[in-house]
């Protein structure tokens, strides 16, 4: 089961909620339960982008779920650094989903 995370909101530095596609349907969720459903579900998320040639959103890099010091952090790269990093997802304030 693949989900396309299109937009996130962030909390004291790190990324609190995420704007998510699955089945024609857009919810919003916590990172605990993206986190959760990467880690110990095995679903895969990916980024969304909108292609600025074609205007249509294609799906981006995976997301990963890296542990640094017993803290979870998303990422689209393998870096172990205590940071979030999704790319530029617009924030959740502003998402046209």
């Amino acid at each position: 089961m693949e989900k396309y995370v299109g937009c996130v909101s962030h909390e004291n530095g790190h990324i609190a909620k995420l704007r998510v596609y699955h089945a024609k349907e857009w919810t919003t969720k916590t990172r605990k339960d993206v986190v959760f459903e990467i880690d110990k579900d095995g679903i895969v998320y990916y980024t969304l982008y909108e292609n600025p040639k074609t205007g249509k959103h294609e799906a981006g890099p995976q997301i990963h779920v890296v542990w640094v010091n017993r803290i979870a952090y998303l990422r689209t790269d393998k870096n172990e650094s205590a940071a979030d990093n999704l790319g530029s997802l617009p924030d959740l304030e502003h998402c046209p989903f």
